[in-house]
């Protein structure tokens, strides 16, 4: 397994965000987290990447994470496309993507990279030089998962990547984690859309009030009712 989560417990305060949260990511699968908002899924995903401080256990390839190391998290290949994109509004498409790639010293594939990027994601190609602020909500949300292929991850983590985006967009931005299995890379993903998200995963885990209240295969998950009981139930 690539992650294994055990009885993990995040608290704001007197106020528990998560508890006892278990499940695992094995290398090269996309693993959806679902559940609606409230649920503990960006708690969780914050957790992982070292945003926040947490009891329990959380390996990644074999070796303990300690809370509160998000930098040397995504020195080791742990990569975080957060709720709300987290791209800077101020600077230019260009300058976000170059972001993405700031702790790497291998400059000339930084540079390739760079230009494989406006390759597949024309749009960002097209807007390098112009603010990343102007951008529409699902241009933007594609600009984040590409800073965040820039970094080289193993594991990447996208929180509510379809939040507030247009219903085509919504599908275009599935299209592409669609593909990053192809590509080998392992995705834990975040979201509210059940049906979208469950079509592109191997495997689901279904939050509810903090707590997990099934996983399994997504196409058996797909096939019940159990997520729309749960999230109708809230």
């Amino acid at each position: 397994m690539i992650l294994s989560v055990r009885d993990l417990q995040v608290s704001y305060g007197a106020i528990p965000g998560i508890r006892k949260i278990d499940f695992d990511v094995a290398e090269g699968e996309i693993v959806a987290v679902i559940g609606a908002n409230g649920a503990g899924k960006s708690t969780t995903m914050k957790a992982i990447t070292g945003l926040l401080p947490f009891q329990g256990k959380i390996a990644y390839k074999g070796a303990d994470l300690a809370p509160m190391r998000a930098e040397q998290n995504l020195a080791n290949g742990l990569a975080l496309v957060p709720e709300g994109r987290g791209i800077l509004t101020r600077m230019t498409v260009e300058e976000n993507l170059r972001m993405g790639a700031y702790l790497r010293r291998d400059t000339a594939q930084v540079e390739t990279e760079i230009a494989a990027t406006y390759e597949r994601f024309a749009i960002l190609g097209e807007r390098r030089s112009g603010i990343a602020g102007y951008l529409s909500g699902g241009e933007q949300q594609i600009l984040a998962i590409a800073r965040a292929l820039l970094a080289r991850p193993k594991l990447l983590l996208l929180d509510e990547p379809s939040l507030g985006l247009a219903p085509l967009m919504t599908e275009q931005i599935f299209a592409f984690i669609s593909e990053f299995r192809e590509q080998g890379l392992t995705v834990l993903l975040a979201e509210q859309k059940s049906k979208h998200s469950l079509a592109v995963a191997d495997r689901a885990v279904l939050f509810s009030m903090g707590e997990v209240v099934a996983s399994g295969a997504a196409r058996e998950l797909a096939e019940g009712s159990l997520i729309r009981d749960t999230m109708m139930a809230l």
